[in-house]
């Protein structure tokens, strides 16, 4: 399945259509691929709103997209182009993400080279790239990898939260006469927090 706003051939399948209004029927898919797409949408939010929508209740999003803070980009300004009219870096694209339903499960990033950056006209730069890439903090690396999950709803099951050591809850707003923090394993500690009278 996919959509191509440029495609000439259509068929049940693939479909031409853009990728902030997607032809396909809601909660039909475990996933959906956004290779190197959303910097070029002038509405990435409503992409991210019909890649929700697509997705069934624990569905996974997989997005690509150069990093705007990359070291590259700062001092080479090589993703401003004429193309790219929408640029993230890591702490826009996660709060894009997270309005329209997903959490990100899953980050990080690569240098581009000939497999990812088929198209480039600076391919004599990719060595140099990926040297630096193995230094450099996530933050200024390159091109931004995410796998965000459609949020199954607003609640958290006890088996998602496993894995911590230290809880905090609260007594409620009106308070009580007493409170029984319990600790689920593997917890060292609960801290409560309320008014008891």
């Amino acid at each position: 399945y996919g959509v191509d706003i440029e495609t000439k051939k259509e068929t049940s399948h693939y479909k031409k259509a853009s990728a902030e209004k997607i032809p396909f029927k809601s909660g039909y898919f475990d996933s959906v691929f956004a290779g190197e797409l959303i910097e070029h949408l002038e509405a990435p939010e409503k992409f991210a709103r019909e890649a929700n929508r697509l997705l069934r209740k624990g569905g996974a999003l997989i997005l690509t997209t150069p990093n705007r803070a990359s070291l590259v980009n700062r001092v080479f300004h090589n993703y401003e182009t004429k193309v790219h009219i929408s640029l993230f870096d890591y702490k826009t694209l996660r709060a894009l993400l997270e309005s329209r339903g997903f959490f990100v499960r899953e980050y990080f990033c690569m240098p581009y080279s000939d497999e990812n950056a088929y198209g480039s006209r600076n391919k004599w730069t990719f060595i140099f790239r990926q040297a630096i890439h193995k230094i450099l903090p996530k933050s200024l690396q390159e091109e931004i990898v995410v796998l965000a999950e459609k949020a199954k709803s607003r609640k958290i099951a006890l088996e998602e939260i496993r894995g911590q050591t230290f809880t905090v809850t609260n007594y409620g707003s009106i308070g009580g006469v007493a409170g029984i923090p319990i600790i689920n394993y593997p917890d060292a500690a609960i801290l409560g927090i309320g008014k008891i009278a």
